[in-house]
């Protein structure tokens, strides 16, 4: 039974892509240009809603050729990136948990694990995790 019903079509795989390099252009702008901090804060949440909307778009779209080996491909990348995800979160959890038992660890370290807590453990790092081993696999595929 093919289940690519629940996919949008493959136009707006484009479409996500290109708010995708839309937001990646502004954001690189926004670096080399160094916008106001009221705008830029604004600009910031704009951002993100549209990388959302990017993610989506491009994550839960068909491929050209879409057929069961694609959808073979789509859940081992669904499952490579959810165990990514659960070993990123538990290594992180784990080295962070041994602060409270008295662990010091020197302040660039702490404050990386910090960072890696807070950047890989979101739901846009999963969906650019999985559109990436994804994309790879087909190309792979393809290949």
């Amino acid at each position: 039974m093919n289940k690519t019903g629940l996919l949008f079509s493959h136009k707006t795989q484009i479409i996500g892509l290109c708010i995708f390099a839309t937001v990646i252009l502004v954001a690189i702008g926004g670096c080399i240009f160094n916008y106001g901090s009221s705008i830029y804060a604004h600009l910031s949440l704009i951002l993100w809603v549209l990388v959302y909307l990017a993610a989506f778009l491009i994550g839960f779209s068909k491929e050209k050729d879409e057929d069961e080996f694609i959808e073979i491909l789509r859940f081992k990348a669904m499952k490579n990136m959810l165990c990514t995800e659960l070993l990123i979160m538990i290594l992180t959890g784990v080295l962070l948990g041994l602060t409270v038992l008295g662990v010091d660890y020197p302040k660039r370290f702490y404050s990386a694990l910090q960072f890696i807590n807070h950047f890989f453990c979101r739901i846009e790092f999963a969906m650019l995790l999985y559109m990436l081993i994804f994309k790879v696999s087909v190309w792979k595929y393809r290949k």
